[in-house]
């Protein structure tokens, strides 16, 4: 019973209390660098008026390879369409369209003389003005790609930081495993040693209760011994007593005296 309670103390021993791993001081995120401008051309109108039949045209210089947005929308929502077209001056048209809405991209070659032109016409209505808003915005490519390698090594920088805060916490955490590994195994050690103390005392109570068990047998041959002996000597008495009523007892003096110096 001793050794089981030992075994039991040293399974059900509350553990030791974990030191707390060693706090890494947080680095900051790097300091976003201002990102490059992009120098867009910008020309709108928020309410045209076309007259029945009427063209307009707006040249707009692109004077580098640029990309060009565009959108345009009728302002009455009953049915009413126009035509659209953009391209550089004496070329054919990089885009077309007749509609109440319409938006899209172009490339814009630019260069020396490049002159951009947008034209909206409302052929369509013979009778009435149209209404219509437009925009078109032109930005040069050297730029944009400026602007999308300047957002490229931003993101691979965000990205670095990142996995080493990440690696960072994993060598935190395996600190903290290698931590808890070193209490665990000093708790198997103990639990390894109370087990083999408790081992020793069953050992040692199994050695004392073999030679318990032995010296009883000797005991119990003993009492054996001196009960057949005890029995032995009863019989013995037994048949002296039983000797001495089986004499012939002496009638008269002669006779006792006789009897008295009888071998």
């Amino acid at each position: 019973d001793s050794a089981g309670e030992a075994v039991a103390a040293a399974s059900f021993a509350p553990p030791p209390a974990l030191s707390p791993a060693p706090t890494r001081t947080a680095r900051q995120p790097p300091e976003l660098a201002a990102e490059p401008e992009v120098e867009a051309q910008r020309w709108a109108a928020t309410a045209l008026s076309l007259a029945p039949g009427a063209t307009f045209e707006v040249p707009i210089f692109v004077p580098e390879p640029s990309r060009c947005r565009y959108s345009f929308t009728v302002a009455a929502a009953d049915g009413s369409v126009v035509g659209f077209s953009i391209g550089l001056l004496g070329m054919k048209p990089q885009a077309t369209a007749r509609a109440a809405q319409h938006d899209g991209e172009i490339e814009v070659p630019g260069g020396v003389g490049g002159m951009l032109v947008v034209t909206l016409d409302n052929n369509n209505s013979m009778f009435s003005n149209t209404v219509v808003a437009c925009e078109v915005v032109t930005e040069p490519l050297s730029q944009l790609a400026a602007v999308s390698r300047f957002r490229e090594r931003q993101l691979l920088r965000h990205n670095l930081f990142q996995a080493q805060e990440e690696l960072a916490a994993q060598d935190d955490a395996l600190a903290a495993i290698a931590a808890e590994e070193v209490v665990l195994q000093d708790e198997l050690e103990k639990a390894q040693a109370a087990v083999e103390a408790a081992a020793q005392r069953i050992a040692a109570n199994s050695a004392r209760g073999s030679a318990v068990e032995t010296r009883k047998c000797e005991l119990q041959d003993e009492v054996r011994a001196l009960q057949a002996g005890v029995g032995k000597m009863l019989w013995e008495v037994l048949r002296a007593s039983w000797r001495e009523a089986l004499k012939p007892q002496p009638h008269s003096k002669a006779d006792a005296k006789m009897a008295t110096h009888e071998p």
